[in-house]
């Protein structure tokens, strides 16, 4: 969504890495509403790109070619497959182009598209003896708990944070 508009803007939310999803593109109008008759004659180029120093884009991460008609009202989802992005992105943008009309429009939110699940180790936990249910098992008040969580995709960096709302004490 291009809109600067609260009450009208549908935010862009983070993206699971390898799972299709949709953007909405709407046409504004000078005064920021949505153009109920916007059509663009030789359609939109849809390129979700890498927000770099505030820029509207210096990568094009995925691209999509659209038809933008009248019956369309102003609105028009744009569909990305599971396979159009390859890897985890920290910091994207939507940048949509009318090259009939010569105008380049940049989403107003930043979005990321993380990894689908985070794999998280133990090296120092002791293992009890081989069987269907080992599991890690450390001594209380004896052991320092090491985990590491990794996501094995390229560009993910991120620090996993932890929903203490989701524990369970055992």
């Amino acid at each position: 969504n291009l809109s600067t508009n609260p009450t009208a803007r549908n935010p862009l939310y983070t993206k699971v890495l390898g799972t299709a999803f949709d953007v909405d593109v709407v046409a504004l109008l000078a005064n920021g509403t949505q153009s109920s008759g916007y059509n663009s004659a030789q359609g939109l180029t849809v390129n979700l790109v890498t927000e770099e120093a505030g820029s509207c884009g210096a990568t094009v991460v995925a691209s999509k070619q659209v038809s933008f008609t009248t019956s369309d009202s102003g609105r028009k989802r744009v569909s990305f497959t599971a396979g159009d992005v390859l890897r985890a992105y920290p910091n994207l943008r939507c940048r949509v182009t009318d090259a009939s009309l010569q105008k380049t429009g940049c989403s107003s939110d930043n979005f990321a598209i993380r990894p689908a699940a985070l794999l998280v180790t133990s090296v120092n936990a002791t293992q009890l003896a081989p069987s269907n249910n080992s599991i890690p098992v450390f001594k209380a008040g004896t052991d320092n708990i090491n985990l590491t969580a990794s996501s094995g995709e390229v560009g993910y960096n991120g620090i996993p944070k932890i929903d203490n709302t989701r524990l369970q004490a055992h």
